[in-house]
């Protein structure tokens, strides 16, 4: 997740192997390119039921972030907090089965 010009935001994959080494080398290249990166962990408890704290929603200093009842959501929001934003936890559990949360949400809108 890009927060600003010179920092990203990037999974750490506790249950999903294949996309730790994956988000691993991602952080990798991006520190090798200048930019700070800190990580975040993401829980998938059943299949394609991502528990990603950087599925969340930046706006006007605040950040809306996921949270599904896990003790990582705190940390999620302590480091945006740390990153200067305001934070409004939403709770996504019931987002998460259904393959996004906060940002998947915000980013369209339905066709009416």
């Amino acid at each position: 997740k890009l927060v600003d010009d010179k920092t990203f935001i990037v999974g750490d994959f506790v249950d999903h192997p294949h996309n730790k080494v994956l988000m691993d080398q991602n952080a990798q290249l991006l520190q090798g390119m200048g930019y700070t990166v800190h990580r975040v962990t993401v829980r998938m408890p059943e299949l394609g039921a991502y528990q990603a704290h950087i599925n969340s929603f930046l706006i006007n200093g605040y950040a809306s972030v996921p949270a599904y009842g896990i003790p990582e959501d705190q940390d999620a929001a302590d480091l945006y907090r740390r990153l200067g934003f305001k934070v409004l936890q939403v709770d996504a559990a019931d987002l998460a089965p259904a393959g996004g949360a906060i940002h998947c949400i915000l980013r369209s809108k339905p066709k009416i």
